[in-house]
C-alpha cells in the first residue's frame, strides 16, 4: 500500500510507510488494531487493498487451506494454475466454485477478527499475471517483487508437459491455444493469455477461462460483498478495478491506471459516465492520474472535475502527489471538496435513484435530455442526479469554455445568477481560474437538499439541512426528464419546482424499506398585485398530516426566481407535512 499515494492519516501510517519502503516491514497486529481504532474514533473508515492470487508458500494458511479445499483454477494438466504477481508465485481462487466462495469468506473473517475493516478494495482482478503460458511452474521459492518480470518457467500449446504437473493435457479446442483476438495493451497485439490467466485454464465445472475471463472480477466482487455482509451484518462496500455488466450490484469501480496527462483527464469523463449506463453507477478515476507525474495546473483541474464524479479518490503509483503538495491545488481542493461534502444529501439521493430506477448518478447530458440531438456530441460536461450540470475546464492554459445549456433556466450553484434558455437551448461562456470552483449549474424547476458539510461523512450527516429551490416556469417543469418522475402540476402557479431526498443510516440492510426514508419537496409562486408574489413550499415526510414549524427553525431568503431555505435543528417527523410560506 505504501508505494501508492494515499491520504495521510497520521504519524503512525507515515512512519510505517517509511520503514516498509526500506525492509518490507509487516505491520504487527496490535499496531494495526490501534491504527484502525484511531480511524474509527475520528469517524473515518478503513478499506484495505486485496488482490485475488494466493502466494504459493507452504505454511501460509490461505495457501494450505486453499489446496486442501481445492479452490484454485486448474491448468490444462489438471493441477492448480501457477502465475506470478506481487507475492511471487501464486494460485488463483476460482470464484465460480461455491467451495472457493466459502473459503474466501473464511479468509476475510480472519482479517476482520484482527482489525475490523469497513470494506475491501479489489485490485489486479482481471486477473493480472506477470507471466504468460498454458502451464507455468516455479523452480523453488519465488520471492515478492514489483518489477513485472516473470520468474516462472512457462510453456505454450497443447503439448505442454512438466514433471511437476505429472503430464497429461485436458481436451480443449485446438484454436483456444492461439485465438485470433489480440490484446492491444501498450500497442503490443499480444495473445489473450499474455499477462493474464491462460485462456486454456479451467474452472471447477469445466468452463474455460476463454469464456469466463471478463467475469473473474465480477465473481470476486460478488463473493467479497456477500462475505462482508455476512461478517458485518451491514451494507457492504467493495471497490473493484475489473468489472463487467452486472458488477454494479456488488461493487463500485474505478477506471484503473490512468496517466497524469491532459488527454487522460478528458478521457476520464467518458470512462466514468459509461459504466453508469450499464448499472455500475458508483465509478470514478484516480485523481491527478495514476502513472507519470502531474503538474500543479493539471492536478488542480483534475480535482475540480473529480469532486463532482460519483467516486472521488486521489491515488498514484510512482511518487507522492497528494492534493496538499501544491498551494494552488490545496486551495481549489478545499473549495470543491467542501461543496462535495455539502452536496452529500443530494448525491446520496442520486445513488438511491440509481439503485431503485437505474438512472446513473453521473449521466451524459443526452440521458437527461433525450429529445435534444445537440447533446449527443457533448464530451466535457455531464449531469449529476436530476438537476446539476457540471462543466469543468479540462484543457491546459484555459480559464473559460463554451457550455451547452439545454432548454430551460439554469442557476449558478454559487451565486444563483441565471442563464436563461427558456426560449431554446443556447451556448454560454463560463469562467474558472485554476483555484476557482468548478462551474456547476442548477436546472430550474428543481429543489436540492444540501447539508453544511464536514471533514467526514460522519460529521456531514449531523449538519443542518439547506433546501435550494430553483424555480422555473410552471408550464415547463412538469415535462422535464427526471429519474423520480415529473413535477406535480399546480393550478394557478407562475413558477414551480420539485425534488426529493432519500435518507437512512448509511449501512443498514433493507435499503429504502421504511416510509421515513423519503422526503418530497414541492414549491410554487403565484402572482399578486404589482410586482409582488407569494410562494409556498410543501415538505412531505411520508404522509399527509400537518406539522407546526417554529419561526426560529426556518430562514427563507427569497430572490426574484430562486429561494434558499435553511433548516435549523428541527426534526422531520415521519407522516407529517410541513408548509413554508413567503412573500416578496
Amino acid at each position: 500500500m505504501c508505494v501508492s499515494s494515499k491520504v495521510n492519516v497520521g504519524n503512525l501510517y507515515q512512519k510505517f510507510c517509511e520503514k516498509a519502503a526500506k525492509d518490507l516491514l509487516i505491520l504487527p497486529a496490535t499496531r494495526l488494531q490501534d491504527f484502525v481504532s484511531g480511524l474509527h474514533k475520528d469517524g473515518q473508515r478503513w478499506v484495505p487493498i486485496l488482490d485475488p492470487p494466493i502466494h504459493i508458500q507452504p505454511g501460509y494458511t490461505p495457501y494450505d487451506t486453499g489446496l486442501a479445499q481445492d479452490v484454485f483454477i486448474k491448468d490444462i494438466t489438471g493441477q492448480p494454475y501457477v502465475g506470478e504477481l506481487w507475492p511471487g508465485a501464486v494460485h488463483f481462487p476460482d470464484f465460480m466454485n461455491p467451495a472457493a466462495v466459502s473459503w474466501w469468506q473464511s479468509q476475510i473473517q480472519g482479517l476482520y477478527s484482527q482489525a475490523p475493516l469497513d470494506g475491501i478494495w479489489l485490485d489486479m482482478n482481471e486477473a493480472s499475471n506477470f507471466c504468460g503460458g498454458d502451464v507455468c511452474e516455479a523452480a523453488g521459492y519465488v520471492p515478492p517483487a514489483n518489477d513485472y518480470i516473470c520468474r516462472l518457467t512457462c510453456q505454450w500449446g497443447p503439448m505442454t508437459n512438466s514433471s511437476m504437473n505429472n503430464g497429461g493435457t485436458a481436451q480443449v479446442p485446438p484454436g483456444i491455444f492461439d485465438p485470433p483476438y489480440r490484446i492491444n495493451n501498450g500497442n503490443s497485439q499480444a495473445n489473450l493469455s499474455d499477462k493474464a490467466i491462460a485462456v486454456t485454464a479451467q474452472h471447477y465445472d469445466g468452463t474455460l477461462e476463454y469464456n469466463a475471463h471478463n467475469l473473474y472480477g465480477t465473481y470476486q466482487a460478488k463473493a467479497t460483498a456477500e462475505a462482508l455482509q455476512a461478517i458485518r451484518n451491514k451494507r457492504p462496500f467493495v471497490l473493484s478495478r475489473s468489472s463487467f455488466v452486472g458488477s454494479g450490484a456488488y461493487t463500485a469501480h474505478w477506471t484503473g491506471d490512468s496517466a497524469s496527462t491532459w488527454q487522460d483527464l478528458r478521457w476520464q469523463i467518458n470512462a466514468v459516465l459509461q459504466p453508469g449506463l450499464v448499472g455500475i453507477s458508483f465509478a470514478g478515476a484516480d485523481i491527478c492520474g495514476f502513472q507519470n507525474i502531474a503538474t500543479a495546473e493539471l492536478c488542480a483541474r483534475w480535482i475540480a472535475m473529480a469532486a463532482w464524479q460519483p467516486y472521488a479518490r486521489d491515488h498514484h503509483a510512482q511518487s507522492f502527489q497528494e492534493l496538499y503538495r501544491w498551494p494552488k491545488v490545496a486551495e481549489v481542493s478545499r473549495k470543491v471538496l467542501e461543496w462535495r461534502m455539502r452536496a452529500l444529501p443530494y448525491l446520496y439521493t442520486a445513488a438511491y435513484d440509481s439503485y431503485m430506477r437505474g438512472c446513473p448518478i453521473a449521466r451524459p447530458v443526452w440521458f437527461s435530455f433525450p429529445s435534444d440531438a445537440s447533446t449527443l456530441d457533448l464530451k466535457e460536461q455531464w449531469i449529476v442526479g436530476d438537476a446539476l450540470l457540471i462543466a469543468p475546464i479540462v484543457h491546459k492554459g484555459m480559464t473559460s469554455k463554451e457550455v451547452y445549456f439545454p432548454a430551460g433556466v439554469w442557476y449558478s450553484l454559487y451565486d444563483y445568477s441565471s442563464i436563461d434558455a427558456t426560449n431554446g437551448s443556447r451556448n454560454a461562456t463560463v469562467r474558472a481560474n485554476v483555484t476557482d470552483n468548478t462551474p456547476v449549474y442548477i436546472m430550474g424547476g428543481s429543489i436540492l437538499p444540501f447539508g453544511q458539510g464536514g471533514m467526514t461523512t460522519t460529521a456531514a450527516e449531523k449538519s443542518n439541512l439547506t433546501l435550494i429551490v430553483a424555480l422555473a416556469d410552471a408550464a415547463s417543469t412538469a415535462a422535464v426528464e427526471r429519474c423520480n418522475g415529473a413535477c406535480p402540476v399546480h393550478e394557478g402557479a407562475v413558477l414551480s419546482a420539485c425534488g426529493h431526498m432519500y435518507l437512512d443510516q448509511g449501512e443498514e440492510l433493507g435499503t429504502g424499506t421504511g416510509a421515513d426514508n423519503f422526503v418530497f419537496f414541492s414549491a410554487l409562486t403565484t402572482a399578486d398585485t404589482g410586482n409582488a408574489s407569494s410562494g409556498k413550499l410543501l415538505i412531505q415526510v411520508g404522509g399527509n398530516s400537518s406539522q407546526a414549524v417554529p419561526a426560529s427553525s426556518v430562514i427563507v431568503n427569497p430572490e426574484p426566481s430562486s429561494v434558499t431555505i435553511h433548516w435549523l435543528n428541527e426534526p422531520l417527523i415521519c407522516g407529517q407535512n410541513i408548509t413554508v410560506l413567503w412573500s416578496s
